[in-house]
């Protein structure tokens, strides 16, 4: 269990992406002898020495799923909001909200958590991965404000097409008789129609809006040709009746 945590310490620290530059608290340098001296703690030490406490602390608890300790997991997340709000601009404050939108399990601390990420951070590629975690999420009234946000204010194409996914996946995570079916396919169009530079996000976009063309009770799209005597006709033509469709092909 052990080497798990690191391992989820080493990742959510490389989420922040660099070293911030402000000072911290003062602690001891045990290097200066026997006499000791203080040195300020950098928010990328504070940063450090609070992972490396809450994966002792949740070693304590001695819970075997220690990533699944709510108790723990929330009561760190609150440290690390403290160290953000310390420090709101740097890389630190991105990486310690990150942590905190990932591990704590109170949706008010996620919240405010992403609402600051949002509000100070929003060119901060960090996010691009936040939103695809984003995407898994119900629907609420916070995420949909978040996500509009970024599509709205990010100079970041990444980011504003990962929110546009994420908040179209999930509008469509509501039952289907409550679904708002029109901004559903508006925000997987725009997905198609604005970036290109994302392949996988377009063949994604365009996959969810083929499902939508075919659903049952939708209206069938229009085909046109010309039948086996040469008449041009519409499928549309024959709306109304019952038509059988054969599809078929020569090579």
């Amino acid at each position: 269990m052990r080497s798990v945590c690191w391992v989820v310490a080493v990742m959510v620290l490389v989420g922040g992406c660099g070293a911030p530059d402000q000072p911290g608290p003062d602690v001891s340098d045990k290097d200066a002898g026997s006499s000791k001296e203080t040195r300020p703690l950098s928010p990328e030490e504070q940063f450090e020495q609070l992972n490396l406490d809450y994966v002792q602390a949740v070693e304590k608890a001695g819970d075997e799923d220690g990533l699944q300790s709510p108790t723990v997991a929330d009561q760190y997340a609150g440290k690390f909001l403290e160290l953000a709000s310390a420090h709101p601009e740097s890389r630190t404050a991105f990486a310690s909200l990150n942590w905190v939108a990932v591990f704590a399990k109170d949706p008010a601390l996620q919240n405010q958590a992403i609402d600051q990420m949002v509000a100070n951070h929003v060119d901060n590629v960090g996010l691009s991965r936040l939103n695809m975690q984003m995407a898994q999420k119900p629907l609420s009234d916070e995420s949909d404000a978040q996500l509009t946000t970024m599509i709205e204010k990010s100079s970041d194409e990444s980011i504003r097409a990962s929110a546009t996914m994420a908040l179209a996946r999930q509008l469509s995570s509501v039952p289907e008789d409550q679904q708002d079916e029109e901004r559903i396919k508006s925000l997987y169009q725009s997905v198609v129609d604005q970036y290109t530079s994302q392949p996988r996000m377009v063949a994604a976009a365009s996959q969810a809006l083929a499902k939508f063309r075919f659903r049952i009770g939708q209206i069938a799209p229009e085909i046109d040709g010309e039948d086996l005597d040469g008449q041009a006709f519409k499928l549309s033509d024959y709306r109304g009746k019952v038509v059988v469709l054969d599809f078929w092909g020569d090579w």
